[in-house]
């Protein structure tokens, strides 16, 4: 058989584990980076202290080329970090929220307020700042910010407008 790895994707790793994320992620990326400068350090420029100064960086370029799938590795695992942490900050699960009109109250440490996606009296939608997500426990539908912009965008705003109430455009922060 066959060896094979199923990778999750970003939005996987972000739902699976989002307290973690939002507490290791910072931790881990600075790990990796330490352990990529040191690594750097320990394998290329140790050996170029013994080149004489005109062909260091001829020497550099031979040894980067010659552990160029360590430090394409290095570089992927960093980037796949940074764009987890970089996507993670990005949006705010209440800013979007207020941009589309649904007025939310604070209940503990989350937000409730009517569905935008199904029509309801008695609100059922939570938002979740801490961890950037929603759920909604009428119609199910749950997911990150970023999947709130862009499931709203995909079904247009039109469309929903007519279910969240204009006239609450804001989110009350206590």
């Amino acid at each position: 058989m066959g060896d094979f790895r199923i990778i999750p994707s970003l939005q996987e790793i972000r739902e699976a584990f989002p307290r973690e994320i939002k507490t290791l992620l910072p931790q881990r990326l600075m790990q990796l980076r330490r352990a990529y400068r040191l690594w750097y350090w320990w394998v290329i420029e140790k050996d170029l202290k013994h080149v004489s100064p005109g062909n260091r960086e001829i020497v550099r370029v031979l040894l980067e080329t010659l552990y160029w799938k360590t430090i394409s590795e290095f570089q992927r695992r960093i980037k796949h970090l940074e764009a987890l942490q970089d996507d993670r900050e990005d949006l705010d699960i209440l800013e979007i929220c207020e941009k589309l009109g649904i007025e939310l109250r604070r209940v503990g440490q989350a937000y409730q307020g009517l569905c935008p996606f199904h029509e309801e009296k008695n609100p059922s939608f939570y938002a979740y700042p801490e961890d950037n997500h929603y759920h909604c426990f009428g119609c199910g539908a749950h997911g990150t910010a970023k999947d709130l912009q862009k499931m709203l965008k995909k079904q247009g705003n039109s469309a929903i407008g007519d279910r969240v109430t204009q006239s609450n455009n804001r989110v009350t922060r206590e």
